[in-house]
C-alpha cells in the first residue's frame, strides 16, 4: 500500500532540525547568533568565531516535522511619527490546525 505524503498548506509552521558541526570553537550565545544571521533572524558582532563560515548540515540531511499548528505574524498599535513614518508592534499569532 502506498503511503500518500499530505500537502501541507501556506501557514502551517514546521519544526526543521539538523545537525550542524561546529567549524570553531563559540558560546552557545554566539552559535545562535551565527544560525539566526544564516536563517534571517537577527544579526551577528564580528568577533564571534563563526562568522567567517556558513552553518552546512553535517549529514546533509534534515528532519521535517508538522507541528499541527498554523501561524500569522500579526502588525498593530499603528502610529504615525513625526518624521511622517509609521511604528508598529508585531505579535506572532500560533493557531490549532
Amino acid at each position: 500500500m502506498k503511503v500518500i505524503n499530505p500537502v501541507l498548506p501556506a501557514g502551517r509552521l514546521v519544526r526543521v532540525e539538523f545537525e550542524v558541526c561546529l567549524p570553531a570553537a563559540a558560546t552557545t550565545d554566539q552559535v545562535e547568533d551565527w544560525l539566526n544571521l544564516h536563517m534571517g533572524c537577527g544579526g551577528m558582532f564580528n568577533d564571534n568565531p563563526l562568522s567567517p563560515h556558513s552553518p552546512e548540515p553535517f549529514t546533509m540531511q534534515m528532519v521535517l516535522t508538522d507541528t499541527k499548528m498554523n501561524g500569522r505574524r500579526e502588525e498593530y498599535d499603528h502610529r504615525q511619527t513625526e518624521g511622517g513614518g509609521t511604528t508598529y508592534r508585531v505579535r506572532f499569532v500560533r493557531t490549532p490546525a
